[in-house]
């Protein structure tokens, strides 16, 4: 063989080698992974469920046992393709107290190692200890090609991180000791219009004190920071959100010094100047989450509340209306993890739950396809992402209703204030609306704390009209006012009458213990999403008085003694846009152990009825979006 052809082959095999690295990286080839679908430009996968899909389809796969060691506060960074993790801590044996949450962080493990993955599920580490010390909270930017880490808090140096460079993101370099914005963690580092914004943080120890911080520090080089404001408007904070997004900034949530969520959303166009755009918006108060951007839409992943049950992803188009996605997205509820996009996925990593436990496992997006969504609203309701333990959505007619979604629609479950329907109903039943009833002094015993104090307001011994008692528990849902109407009868007498209607309508799973709704001594009234159905078609049937009251945003009684009340109505769902004007009747209530319920009537007579949730708007305003995608497609 001649020399030119040696050479030749030579040239050819180490170009098809070259093009082999640069197509397949790091990575093992494995024919058998490949999965149907369509394959972009880069020859990446893109899952058929993707090709129909949108972000209220999504779930994440979990993906367990990863070789780096279970930690938080740790953090990830996408530099020349590729993801790398590093930092971080594990406190797995460190819980002095999990109940009261008491753990020593200072003495907990922490990590400067430094992984790298170029898919994000495949890792493999690059360097056992970083140039920088062990670390946890800090921040890892792009910025002008370059790689910044700023903030956070050693074991070995404390707050006295100072700022590091690196140029490939395992090569790093101090670069600045003592940076103009102090010393902190838990900020946020962004960049935003050209230059680098460090936003709020914590330090536990400044001068003695535990500090938080409110400012925005900018900088054109990530070395050296001048102080945009001082004061951002929002209260001072850590563990917060921030995402920049349609050339603004959108800031969520955090924890204050004093150990307070915040469950706000804040808007900038400029960093300097901050507006309140969602003082309460539907997604619980919390800290540690994370905020993203992903198909044009801002998304908050993760985070923890003092609240026992919290949603784990929300999704929002404007950063003032959120929604979650349709069906439980198998994220547990987690805190300080990470969460980018990569390669065209959500990647949540690592992080530590509700009940301190770490991790060093990780979520990857997909999609459900509309078929998919359609045989788990129908097949598995459990599964529709509401934290309701009841739920029911029906179309009726002057004949019949029929469930167009359902679950668990005859388990007993507490009813809280939804029971005033009942106490109002037998009421004007067994009243005239103009009889004269006197407040007694036992209602004084009871624990009234109705929203906006309205018990507070009322004293023993004042008289009303039973017309105005029901008006007083229906719209301000006073406690006072149905412990009146039963005492006049016979408090335990009134209650049997109670139980004697709930029978009259067959309302087989359905208990009354008192006419309030309380949690009295453990004594509480339990009813179903299938009693309940009964009990509306009654009322509207009979009494549509009882109704009209409860819609009433506003309105006043006057006792016999002249003294005016201004009543407002405590049930949020009369102030949800997608129903105003076409409300029939509702009726909302809370205690700790019921949790938040709802009934709410159209016009149109279709009836919701949420039991036994954490979150009634916001699981009512999704089983409406759900019936409103899914309801000429449902066999029911």
């Amino acid at each position: 063989m001649s020399i030119k052809k040696l050479i030749f082959i030579f040239i050819f095999l180490f170009f098809v080698g070259f093009i082999f690295y640069l197509f397949y990286g790091e990575n093992d080839i494995n024919k058998n992974n490949l999965k149907a679908g369509v394959y972009n430009f880069n020859n990446e996968i893109i899952p058929s469920t993707i090709q129909d899909s949108y972000l209220e389809n999504i779930y994440f796969s979990k993906i367990e046992n990863l070789p780096f060691e279970a930690r938080d506060s740790h953090t990830v960074y996408i530099f020349n393709g590729k993801m790398f993790l590093t930092g971080g801590l594990n406190a797995q044996d460190n819980i002095i107290d999990k109940e009261k949450g008491y753990v020593d962080y200072k003495n907990a493990k922490y990590f400067n190692d430094i992984w790298m993955s170029q898919d994000g599920k495949n890792w493999r580490l690059i360097k056992e200890h970083a140039d920088f010390p062990p670390i946890r909270s800090a921040s890892i930017v792009e910025f002008n090609s370059r790689l910044f880490l700023l903030g956070g808090w050693s074991p070995v140096v404390g707050y006295n991180v100072g700022v590091w460079e690196s140029e490939d993101g395992i090569t790093w370099k101090k670069i600045k000791n003592d940076p103009e914005f102090g010393q902190r963690e838990g900020q946020q580092v962004i960049e935003f219009k050209d230059k680098l914004l460090l936003i709020g943080g914590v330090n536990y120890n400044l001068n003695g004190k535990k500090v938080v911080f409110n400012d925005v520090w900018e900088s054109e080089d990530g070395v050296n920071w001048k102080l945009l404001t001082q004061n951002a408007g929002f209260s001072p904070r850590w563990d917060f959100g921030v995402v920049v997004y349609k050339n603004k900034i959108y800031l969520a949530g955090g924890m204050a010094g004093t150990g307070i969520l915040f469950g706000d959303v804040w808007m900038s166009d400029d960093g300097k100047n901050w507006q309140l755009i969602n003082k309460k918006p539907d997604f619980k108060k919390r800290q540690g989450q994370i905020m993203v951007t992903y198909k044009n839409k801002i998304l908050l992943i993760g985070g923890t509340s003092s609240e026992s049950e919290i949603e784990n992803v929300w999704i929002s188009e404007d950063g003032i209306n959120w929604e979650k996605p349709f069906i439980k997205t198998n994220l547990p509820q987690i805190e300080d993890q990470s969460v980018v996009v990569f390669k065209d996925e959500i990647i949540v990593i690592g992080g530590m739950t509700k009940n301190f436990e770490w991790s060093n496992s990780i979520w990857i997006s997909n999609f459900y396809t509309k078929e998919e969504i359609k045989r788990i609203i129908t097949q598995e309701p459990w599964r529709i992402n509401v934290t309701a333990k009841g739920f029911g959505f029906l179309k009726c007619d002057n004949e019949k209703c029929n469930y167009i979604l359902k679950m668990n629609e005859n388990k007993k479950l507490p009813i809280a204030s939804l029971t005033k329907l009942m106490t109002s109903l037998v009421a004007i039943e067994n009243y005239k609306i103009f009889d004269v009833l006197q407040i007694p002094n036992q209602a004084q015993d009871f624990n009234f704390n109705t929203v906006f104090n309205i018990d507070d307001l009322i004293k023993e011994g004042e008289k009303f009209y039973v017309l105005d008692l029901i008006k007083l528990s229906l719209i301000a849902s006073s406690n006072k006012a149905p412990f009146t109407l039963a005492s006049e009868i016979g408090y335990n007498k009134f209650v049997n009458m109670m139980q004697k209607k709930a029978q009259e309508l067959k309302m087989e799973n359905t208990y009354f213990q008192n006419p309030i709704g309380l949690d009295i001594k453990g004594v509480i009234n339990l009813s179903s999403v299938d009693d309940l159905v009964k009990l509306i078609i009654y009322i509207k049937n009979t009494y549509p008085i009882l109704f009209e009251i409860t819609i009433a945003k506003e309105d006043e009684v006057e006792s016999l003694g002249g003294k005016v009340y201004k009543l407002k109505n405590v049930n949020e769902a009369l102030y949800f846009e997608e129903f105003e004007n076409n409300i029939l009747g509702s009726k909302t209530g809370t205690t700790p152990l019921a949790k938040e319920n709802l009934i709410l009537i159209t016009k149109e007579w279709y009836i919701y009825i949420i039991l036994n949730s954490s979150n009634r708007i916001a699981d009512l305003k999704l089983l409406n979006k759900i019936i409103k995608t899914y309801e000429n497609t449902i066999n029911y």
